[in-house]
């Protein structure tokens, strides 16, 4: 109905004279407008999830200790069974004379000879009561320890005064037969035949040792 009115203004205008011109733009200002506005998108924000950073300690750095080396073990001391004695003839000077007591390590593992040997001088069997003791010369006060290895030998020298230069009643000069022998740090005792002069009063020793080396020792004038 509106329309139908629409156009009959419309063609009285024209008629009129008012022209086509003035007759649309009435038209158009009563047509009411079919413009579809874009519909409004509502945006949602997700929030974003709150990261926490916890602080991390340093790692430590690793040390490395070095490895101690431990010292070297002794080994045990040679003993009477373990080592083969023998005596040598080491020479003579100044009314004494030398010889030099040797061992021969014959066991399977290192053995240690450390200081002086213990000697006595026997007669028919029996300690003379004059070396019970068995004197020690020529020697440092510490002596160096041999570590005497299966097979190898060391030496220790004993010196054997002359029981003649002594006065014959004070010295009680007799002949002694044997040498016995206790290595440093054992118990067994070791006879060894040796003949010398020696003197059964307790004051005159005629008997000295030396400690023991590698190297062996000759008595010269």
């Amino acid at each position: 109905m509106k329309t139908s009115l629409a156009l009959t203004l419309v063609t009285a205008c024209a008629v009129a004279g008012g022209g086509t011109g003035a007759a649309l733009r009435a038209f158009h200002s009563d047509t009411p407008s079919h413009s579809q506005q874009p519909p409004t998108i509502a945006s949602t924000t997700t929030p974003r999830p709150t990261v926490t950073h916890t602080a991390q300690p340093p790692k430590a750095t690793p040390t490395t200790t070095p490895a101690v080396t431990p010292p070297p073990t002794r080994p045990q001391p040679c003993r009477s069974t373990g080592v083969r004695l023998t005596l040598t003839y080491a020479g003579a000077a100044a009314g004494s004379s030398g010889e030099n007591l040797i061992v021969t390590n014959v066991g399977r593992d290192n053995c240690l000879l450390m200081g002086y040997a213990l000697v006595h001088l026997l007669s028919s069997g029996a300690v003379l009561s004059a070396t019970d003791t068995g004197g020690q010369v020529d020697g440092p006060v510490n002596p160096e320890p041999v570590i005497l290895a299966p097979g190898k030998q060391a030496a220790a020298t004993v010196l054997v005064a002359d029981a003649d230069n002594y006065p014959a009643k004070q010295c009680g000069v007799v002949t002694t037969n044997g040498l016995q022998v206790i290595l440093p740090g054992d118990s067994g005792m070791v006879v060894l035949p040796m003949k010398a002069r020696g003197c059964t009063n307790p004051k005159d020793n005629v008997l000295r040792v030396m400690p023991f080396s590698t190297q062996f020792t000759t008595v010269t004038p």
